[in-house]
């Protein structure tokens, strides 16, 4: 008797845990709270563009401002499309590395 209520409590309390998240998992977002539309392009050291992944259904862009502090852009807000279309564009345009030949006339006599 003792065991199965203790299998009985063990199910609901990992149940519970699971069933606040959305299939079963913890999002472990970087940006939480409000995202902000717009920042003063000056004062922006560096973005970065973390994807939706398996940890975070989100797209998330982050602004390390030049005292330090990072800023959570909105993907949706005007700056964070056009940030996400520049980014698109440059890993178009990057040149693919790949196995091929570097040199056509690298062949021994």
């Amino acid at each position: 008797m003792r065991t199965a209520t203790l299998i009985l409590l063990c199910v609901a309390v990992f149940g519970a845990g699971f069933a606040q998240f959305p299939g079963g998992r913890s999002e472990k977002c970087l940006c939480r709270g409000k995202l902000i539309q717009s920042v003063r392009i000056k004062r922006i050291q560096k973005l970065e563009v973390y994807p939706n992944s398996v940890f975070c259904a989100k797209t998330e862009i982050i602004a390390t401002m030049k005292n330090g502090k990072k800023k959570c852009l909105n993907p949706e807000g005007k700056l964070g499309k056009r940030f996400l279309m520049r980014k698109r564009l440059e890993e178009q345009q990057k040149p693919k590395g790949g196995l091929g030949r570097k040199n056509k006339n690298n062949s021994n006599p």
